[in-house]
């Protein structure tokens, strides 16, 4: 995992500084900012993940009967 958040943010850094444009500011610049404003973010990140989590309970909820009446319709029709 820390591999992969490296690999980010090493990417990041190198298209920033090749494309040199304030559209995409670096790392070292845009981190500060977010823990600064990360108070006030928060809330809306909480709402998001609230949506989501519901939505793929909703999702796996309808889908797993579905997905199990196929399985044993394969099943039953293999014996």
């Amino acid at each position: 995992m820390l591999f992969a958040i490296v690999f980010v943010l090493a990417g990041w850094e190198l298209t920033a500084l090749l494309l040199n444009t304030p559209a995409l500011p670096t790392p070292q610049d845009t981190i500060p900012i977010f823990v600064r404003f990360a108070p006030e973010l928060a809330p809306g990140f909480a709402v998001s993940l609230y949506r989501v989590a519901v939505s793929l309970v909703i999702g796996v909820g309808l889908g797993l009967p579905v997905r199990r009446k196929a399985y044993c319709r394969s099943t039953a029709a293999a014996n």
